[in-house]
């Protein structure tokens, strides 16, 4: 049996499972945490302002990231919050990534809110993403083991 591994992730928390049978039971592996990412933007302490790393912006008239604060040097302030999400979601990519050198794991879920999804998607290593078996838009991280199986058993059956 191939080792299979489930991630479900939002910007506060990320768990790591490992099915240890056919019937979808799951042995956590890992449990890491971003307290910063339940802090509001304002209450991370982050010092020189941030920045994005492209220059677009947020979507004109629709009051996104990057049409707040004000601008330096032509680009907008990056959303303390924003940023330390970025961060822990680049964590959770450099320890999978880790693991996947180790041969710890050959097929990999991806369960997150879709936000948070996309910011692991982006910070991935391509050898992590070719062991991506399928990705699934929801926050179910807060979840007990117990609830994380059944909604595993539901979506994969």
């Amino acid at each position: 049996m191939q080792t299979t591994w489930i991630l479900a992730a939002d910007g506060y928390r990320a768990r790591i499972f490992e099915e240890v049978d056919e019937e979808h039971h799951l042995m956590e592996i890992e449990d890491l945490a971003n307290p910063a990412g339940k802090a509001q933007g304002r209450e991370v302490l982050t010092g020189a302002p941030l920045r994005r790393n492209s220059g677009k912006g947020g979507r004109p008239g629709k009051g996104g990231a990057g049409n707040r604060g004000s601008i330096h040097d032509g680009q907008p302030e990056t959303d303390p919050l924003e940023h330390e999400n970025e961060e822990f979601s680049k964590a959770i990519s450099d320890f999978l990534d880790n693991a996947h050198h180790e041969h710890r794991f050959e097929k990999l879920y991806v369960i997150a809110p879709p936000k948070f999804l996309g910011l692991l998607r982006k910070n991935l290593s391509k050898e992590a993403q070719k062991l991506v078996a399928d990705e699934i838009d929801k926050d179910i991280s807060w979840y007990d083991r117990h609830g994380i199986e059944e909604f595993v058993r539901g979506w994969k059956h």
